[in-house]
């Protein structure tokens, strides 16, 4: 089978094996920690079925242990610790060794002649020295694995205790039994890689700002971009108040956070960061885990007058956009991703939606109900899909149907739809591509350059995210009810009759309003396709 072949819960086989895997990304800020980017765990079985239940409960395991290990990166270091966690620790890296090991069996590097007899080699060494080691108690050439393997598990031990002794000496016996595992296998001797529990030992507390950061994420699953910033911001909060436990973050210390960050940031900024660290703080104290917020009444400065971050485009910007090159001679420029350049910034207006959302969209995204065509934007994804990356949507209200303005379908949109579909492609815009967890990061800043040097539009408060200003007030001038564009734009408009009713807003009314949408002096008829 092909490496490529995976589904949603990324369970592949590696190269020259049936066996599945299951190939995690790791965290960008536990990357140094294991010294990867991905894990490969071996799913023990050659039935796709049995891999992807089996790829849940790893992906379970791992949020567990991704969760213990940040709460650890702040516990004190311990002086002390039991053999068994020591032995525990030592299994983990012997289990993983042969766990590459078999990985490398099953790929067929030993059938190389070469490769083997350094398989070999590196056998007789490991059990020559371990042996010795083990005989004379010699722990200075195991030290630096240990090293990295306490670090690995938060824990930090003074190298003249008896613990670290006592931590070397475990190593060098979990060596040893490795030797013996690979010689049997060496010899064709059947030796299964053992399973062992992979859960970080739990810190001495869990009265640390960065237990309460995981613990508030598995309660309230943010948005990636909230959660991003929330780490964020407890790591400026951790810096200034250095080890000292959660539960004794006074308001005083709020505050001198506070006041630091207004030092280099702008106070919506610094009032953000301060709503996510009070947020994290409620969730402790509606669990118990605090048994007050120290957050609480803690607000950054206003500011008088202050502009609008971002603001709509006026009528003679939307027309110097809708007749660059891009609209009257083809042009499809590379940093624009081809047809996303086309397309989204039309879509944008004609929806309101926000760039992310207009982006991530796959091609069973646009959907028909009633005779209606419509965006459906959402976080799901389809079930077989290569193309695709995670899903993401700002609030819960963003997820909405949206459906598709006349403009949009007399340019041809639902004839593009069809092309992707005949190509065979699962997204909508297949060329936007993003090394970051915004899929939209890298459109989103050739648009702006696109702005400011090729037609002149400068006020650096004018943005794509404009698009959904402009829209808005188009739907005011177009007398569209505000129920209906805050319900078209996925604006939270709760009223106590929100609760009744269907999942999703009747398609209709929303239909019947976005036929009123005009745009007065825009003229469009230079795209259409008849």
């Amino acid at each position: 089978m092909s490496e490529e072949v995976k589904n949603q819960t990324n369970v592949v086989n590696r190269k020259g094996s049936d066996v599945y895997y299951y190939r995690a990304r790791v965290p960008a800020d536990l990357q140094q920690h294991y010294g990867k980017a991905e894990r490969w765990i071996s799913l023990r079985t050659k039935e796709q079925h049995q891999a992807n239940q089996k790829a849940t409960i790893e992906q379970l395991k791992l949020d567990q242990e991704y969760a213990h290990l940040r709460a650890m990166q702040l516990a004190m270091p311990s002086q002390d610790i039991s053999d068994d966690e020591l032995e525990r620790i030592a299994l983990i890296w012997s289990a993983e060794a042969l766990e590459e090991d078999e990985a490398d069996r099953l790929d067929g590097l030993c059938l190389d002649d070469e490769f083997f007899e350094a398989v070999l080699l590196d056998t007789e060494f490991l059990a020559t020295s371990m042996t010795e080691w083990l005989a004379r108690g010699n722990h200075e050439h195991i030290s630096a694995l240990v090293d990295h393997e306490l670090k690995r598990h938060g824990i930090k031990l003074d190298k003249d205790s008896q613990a670290y002794r006592r931590a070397c000496n475990q190593f060098i016996k979990a060596g040893k039994r490795l030797s013996e595992s690979l010689k049997l296998r060496n010899a064709g001797e059947i030796v299964e890689t053992p399973a062992v529990d992979r859960t970080p030992i739990k810190p001495k507390s869990e009265d640390t700002l960065q237990y309460l950061l995981s613990y508030w994420k598995q309660q309230a699953t943010p948005a990636i971009r909230s959660a991003e910033a929330a780490s964020f911001a407890i790591e400026g909060l951790t810096t200034l108040t250095g080890n000292k436990p959660a539960s004794k973050i006074t308001k005083a210390d709020v505050v001198s956070y506070k006041d630091k960050r207004i030092e280099t940031v702008s106070p919506e900024t610094v009032q953000k960061d301060l709503n996510l660290i009070k947020a994290i703080f409620n969730c402790a104290v509606r669990n118990a885990k605090l048994t007050a917020n120290p957050a609480e009444g803690v607000i950054a400065p206003a500011i008088k007058g202050k502009k609008k971050a971002r603001i709509p485009f006026s009528l003679e910007e939307l027309k110097r956009i809708f007749t660059s090159n891009i609209y009257s001679q083809s042009y499809r420029p590379k940093g624009g991703a081809g047809e996303a350049s086309f397309w989204l910034p039309l879509m944008a207006l004609f929806t309101g939606a926000r760039l992310t959302e207009l982006g991530q969209l796959l091609i069973e995204d646009i959907q028909e109900e009633q005779g209606i065509r419509y965006f459906y934007i959402t976080t799901d994804n389809s079930d077989d899909d290569d193309e695709t990356t995670a899903k993401s949507l700002k609030t819960e209200s963003s997820r909405r149907r949206v459906p598709i303005h006349p403009e949009l379908l007399r340019c041809g949109l639902l004839e593009y739809v069809s092309t992707m579909q005949k190509a065979g492609h699962k997204r909508l815009f297949p060329a936007i591509k993003s090394a970051s967890k915004q899929l939209t990061a890298p459109y989103s800043k050739w648009f702006n350059r696109m702005l400011r040097e090729k037609l002149d539009i400068t006020d650096k408060r004018k943005v794509f995210h404009s698009f959904r200003h402009t829209f808005k007030d188009a739907c005011r001038i177009s007398s569209i009810l505000s129920e209906h564009h805050d319900r078209l734009t996925g604006h939270e408009n709760k009223n106590i009759g929100d609760d009744y009713g269907d999942e999703h807003y009747p398609l209709k009314p929303l239909d019947e309003a976005i036929s009123l949408l005009r745009y007065k002096g825009l003229d469009l008829s230079h795209l259409y396709i008849n």
